[in-house]
Protein backbone atom coordinates (compact mmCIF):
# COMPACT_ATOMS: atom_id res chain seq x y z
CA UNK A 1 0.00 0.00 0.00
CA UNK A 2 1.07 3.56 -0.58
CA UNK A 3 1.27 6.04 2.22
CA UNK A 4 2.94 9.22 3.32
CA UNK A 5 4.43 10.25 6.62
CA UNK A 6 5.94 13.29 8.22
CA UNK A 7 7.58 14.30 11.46
CA UNK A 8 6.24 17.42 13.14
CA UNK A 9 8.90 20.13 13.39
CA UNK A 10 7.29 21.26 16.65
CA UNK A 11 7.29 18.13 18.83
CA UNK A 12 8.66 15.27 16.67
CA UNK A 13 5.21 13.63 16.48
CA UNK A 14 5.00 11.19 13.58
CA UNK A 15 1.92 11.26 11.35
CA UNK A 16 1.01 8.66 8.73
CA UNK A 17 -1.74 8.26 6.15
CA UNK A 18 -2.69 5.40 3.86
CA UNK A 19 -3.61 6.77 0.47
CA UNK A 20 -6.93 5.74 -1.02
CA UNK A 21 -8.58 6.15 -4.38
CA UNK A 22 -11.92 5.51 -6.05
CA UNK A 23 -12.63 1.78 -6.10
CA UNK A 24 -12.04 -0.19 -9.28
CA UNK A 25 -14.86 -2.28 -10.76
CA UNK A 26 -14.09 -5.25 -8.48
CA UNK A 27 -13.83 -3.32 -5.21
CA UNK A 28 -16.83 -1.09 -5.94
CA UNK A 29 -19.05 -4.10 -5.12
CA UNK A 30 -17.62 -3.93 -1.58
CA UNK A 31 -16.80 -0.25 -0.95
CA UNK A 32 -16.50 3.02 -2.86
CA UNK A 33 -12.82 3.54 -1.86
CA UNK A 34 -9.77 1.28 -1.93
CA UNK A 35 -6.15 1.61 -0.83
CA UNK A 36 -3.55 2.69 -3.35
CA UNK A 37 -1.32 -0.32 -3.96
CA UNK A 38 2.08 -0.39 -5.60
CA UNK A 39 3.94 -3.07 -7.53
CA UNK A 40 7.26 -4.21 -6.09
CA UNK A 41 9.11 -2.03 -8.60
CA UNK A 42 6.71 0.81 -7.87
CA UNK A 43 7.62 0.68 -4.17
CA UNK A 44 11.24 1.52 -4.98
CA UNK A 45 10.17 4.51 -7.06
CA UNK A 46 7.63 5.63 -4.45
CA UNK A 47 10.30 5.58 -1.73
CA UNK A 48 12.90 7.38 -3.89
CA UNK A 49 13.59 10.52 -1.87
CA UNK A 50 14.69 12.35 -5.03
CA UNK A 51 11.32 11.91 -6.80
CA UNK A 52 9.15 14.95 -6.09
CA UNK A 53 7.18 14.98 -9.34
CA UNK A 54 3.54 14.80 -8.22
CA UNK A 55 2.32 13.76 -11.69
CA UNK A 56 4.75 10.84 -11.85
CA UNK A 57 3.84 9.69 -8.35
CA UNK A 58 0.12 9.93 -9.08
CA UNK A 59 0.52 7.88 -12.26
CA UNK A 60 2.62 5.33 -10.37
CA UNK A 61 -0.10 5.00 -7.73
CA UNK A 62 -2.94 4.68 -10.22
CA UNK A 63 -1.17 2.19 -12.48
CA UNK A 64 -0.28 -0.19 -9.66
CA UNK A 65 -3.69 -0.20 -8.01
CA UNK A 66 -5.98 -1.57 -10.67
CA UNK A 67 -6.99 -5.20 -10.16
CA UNK A 68 -4.48 -5.61 -7.32
CA UNK A 69 -6.91 -6.78 -4.63
CA UNK A 70 -8.99 -9.88 -4.06
CA UNK A 71 -11.70 -10.84 -1.58
CA UNK A 72 -13.12 -13.87 0.17
CA UNK A 73 -15.66 -14.53 2.91
CA UNK A 74 -14.30 -14.69 6.47
CA UNK A 75 -15.75 -15.77 9.80
CA UNK A 76 -18.07 -13.10 11.24
CA UNK A 77 -16.00 -13.26 14.44
CA UNK A 78 -13.45 -11.06 12.64
CA UNK A 79 -15.72 -8.08 13.40
CA UNK A 80 -15.28 -8.37 17.17
CA UNK A 81 -11.98 -6.93 18.46
CA UNK A 82 -12.04 -9.41 21.38
CA UNK A 83 -11.34 -12.19 18.88
CA UNK A 84 -7.72 -12.59 17.79
CA UNK A 85 -5.83 -14.90 15.46
CA UNK A 86 -4.89 -15.46 11.84
CA UNK A 87 -7.63 -18.08 11.47
CA UNK A 88 -10.22 -15.29 11.56
CA UNK A 89 -9.24 -14.20 8.06
CA UNK A 90 -9.00 -17.70 6.61
CA UNK A 91 -11.37 -18.18 3.67
CA UNK A 92 -14.81 -19.55 4.56
CA UNK A 93 -16.63 -21.38 1.73
CA UNK A 94 -19.53 -19.43 0.25
CA UNK A 95 -22.90 -20.45 1.62
CA UNK A 96 -21.59 -21.98 4.86
CA UNK A 97 -21.58 -19.02 7.27
CA UNK A 98 -25.14 -19.23 8.57
CA UNK A 99 -26.23 -22.77 7.69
Amino acid sequence: MAGAWERSPVDDTLSFVILTMEADSFMSNIHHRMPVTLSEAGCDEWLNHENFDARDLKQLAISGSRNALGAHYVDPKVGNPKNQGAELISPVPTGTLWD
